[in-house]
């Protein structure tokens, strides 16, 4: 946390004023803060002095930038002036360099419970985000389902048709038989006949339960012993 000092220079010694803030700087860095120290300002006016009014600028403008401001005891009309301005920035305000550890954690854990308290009110909003997403993924598992079943049944519609054909043709080809065994077909056309038939009919034990004209073949085993 960046915490600007504020304290006595011009009342006292100035020395022991600048030497003051440089040790609470310290202290504030081993706490873990990155402290600004506007004392340090007297080094600078012992090379290239400046009016007090344009010092008092340089330390505003520090000032707006820090996250809290830590007011060392004594008396002192600018630090008075620096503190006013911070509360009116809404900065932290700390009177007692022991209390910046202190404060900086109660900071953190109520931090921790804002965030805790965020996370507790986006559960039930996360929660109905995944109904959501289970609910869609259900819709589209079932119009999944839904056009899996309808291209099976176009597909069994289309084996049925090929099949229905089929069997046509093999009765067709059964009553052809028929008719040259009744009218004595030659023996080498009667040959050629039998091995087609014989192939038809193991075609048959093998498919033709599902194309359902088991009368026809039925029919034909006789006539082909």
């Amino acid at each position: 946390m960046r915490i600007f000092i504020a304290g006595p220079y011009s009342k006292g010694d100035v020395v022991v004023n600048v030497q003051n803030a440089i040790h609470a700087a310290n202290k504030l860095l081993a706490l873990g803060h990155t402290p600004f120290i506007p004392h340090l300002t007297h080094f600078w006016h012992l090379i290239t002095p400046k009016p007090y009014e344009e010092w008092v600028e340089i330390d505003k403008a520090w000032l707006y930038v820090c996250d809290a401001l830590l007011r060392l005891p004594g008396e002192s009309p600018g630090a008075d002036n620096e503190l006013e301005i911070a509360k009116c920035l809404n900065l932290t305000i700390y009177m007692d360099i022991e209390c910046t550890d202190i404060a900086e954690m109660v900071r953190n854990a109520v931090a921790d419970l804002q965030e805790d308290r965020a996370q507790a009110l986006r559960v039930p909003t996360l929660e109905r985000q995944l109904d959501a997403a289970e609910r869609e993924m259900i819709e589209r598992g079932k119009d999944i389902d839904t056009l899996r079943t309808a291209l099976e049944g176009v597909a069994l519609e289309r084996d049925v048709q090929e099949a229905r054909a089929h069997a046509w043709e093999l009765g067709m080809r059964v009553a052809h038989c028929e008719w040259l065994l009744e009218h004595d077909y030659e023996p080498s056309g009667a040959v050629r006949l039998q091995r087609g038939v014989d192939a038809l009919l193991r075609h048959w034990d093998e498919f033709g339960p599902e194309y359902g004209f088991d009368e026809w073949i039925d029919a034909l085993r006789p006539l082909v012993g």
